[in-house]
């Protein structure tokens, strides 16, 4: 799973009392009624690192209360990190620079700009017109980049959002 990024645990028993998932190293999910946790990995956790789930159940009173368990390796892949610059052209043009990143081992491989004007572009680095301005000082828009990285078909991504000031343009 890539850095990040929520997924749903899931597992099966039969004939259990409760049932509980418990995360190594990166929490504990102790509710014994959530079957089917959600659980994201963090910034903080290690780019490449391992976490042990384990899920644990206890049977029921005629069972005299038996305790099984099972443990899966989860891998925490590093996902790229999308980051960007501008520069005016002129006026109201703007040409943005991909400046994202990617682990060893992976391949940038897409591009989702939205320049908050209601378009959209897939080229690494896109030059782009914005409406004129008539704003004393500019018009601020958010621009979002979302980045895609792929490493043997494996594919993480990363997205950011950055305001960008277009000038007032002349009259």
């Amino acid at each position: 799973i890539c850095r990040n990024s929520d997924y749903t645990l899931s597992g099966s028993t039969t004939n259990e009392q409760s049932v509980l998932w418990i995360t190594t190293g990166d929490g504990n999910f102790d509710d014994p009624t959530i079957v089917d946790p959600t659980y994201s990995t963090g910034v903080n956790d290690n780019a490449n690192g391992h976490v042990s789930l384990i899920l644990q159940v206890t049977g029921s009173a005629i069972c005299n209360n038996n305790v099984a368990s099972d443990t899966m390796e989860l891998r925490i892949l590093p996902s790229p990190q999308a980051n960007f610059t501008y520069d005016i052209i002129i006026c109201d043009s703007i040409q943005f620079t991909d400046i994202s990143t990617s682990a060893d081992g992976y391949n940038m491989v897409s591009w989702y700009w939205n320049f908050g004007d209601g378009t959209f572009s897939d080229l690494q680095n896109p030059s782009h017109q914005f409406p004129h301005s008539s704003t004393p000082g500019g018009e601020i828009y958010n621009v979002s980049l979302l980045v895609l990285a792929d490493s043997n078909g494996f594919v993480c991504s990363d997205s950011i959002v950055l305001p960008v000031v277009v000038p007032e343009s002349p009259d």
